[in-house]
């Protein structure tokens, strides 16, 4: 896998590619490109929108009491962008950045979900990239999203990359974490 991408946009898919840097874990990036669409999981369309129908779409209704989203949104390890595309029907988002490192499930899956769930395309931008070096402005986003993806981060890495979400946060601005698993010393 060439883990070194030259930055462009692609009008037609709405799908902006960011160069990776040397921290990006390629066996995630070979797993997500290569194996996981083969997977019986995996390897049908029915089977992703199965995932989004298994409880993930419950947590909504508390997110959204709980936290006033508006303005720039980045959703960090989107993979089928389907929180992002779920915030992008608010009112008061303007955009919606939706970053993963599969530009296979960017490309392939994310569509698809984004279409099923009726998300304001308009205001999504899909961004193949890893969040060790994010390519935006500083204080450019009011929140930063992490679903189930805070554990891809090594330990050795995981103060550079909350750096780097700290960088492009908004003063003001918020970062949310759902679906983490995480351990519990008793």
């Amino acid at each position: 896998i060439n883990n070194v991408l030259n930055l462009r946009l692609m009008k037609r898919s709405n799908l902006r590619i960011d160069q990776f840097t040397k921290n990006v874990n390629l066996r995630e990036l070979k797993y997500r490109e290569n194996t996981q669409p083969k997977e019986k999981e995996f390897n049908n369309l029915d089977k992703w929108i199965d995932r989004i129908r298994d409880g993930r779409l419950k947590i909504l209704p508390f997110l959204f009491n709980s936290i006033e989203f508006k303005g720039t949104i980045l959703e960090l390890g989107a993979g089928t962008c389907w929180l992002g595309s779920s915030i992008s029907k608010i009112s008061k988002v303007k955009k919606v950045y939706c970053l993963d490192i599969s530009r296979q499930i960017l490309e392939n899956i994310a569509p698809h979900i984004i279409d099923y769930l009726n998300a304001n395309t308009n205001k999504i931008t899909r961004v193949v990239g890893d969040f060790h070096k994010l390519k935006f402005k500083d204080k450019t986003f009011n929140f930063v999203l992490f679903d189930g993806a805070l554990h891809h981060i090594s330990r050795e890495n995981f103060n550079d990359v909350m750096n780097e979400v700290y960088r492009v946060l908004k003063d003001e601005g918020a970062v949310v974490a759902i679906n983490e698993p995480f351990l519990m010393n008793i």
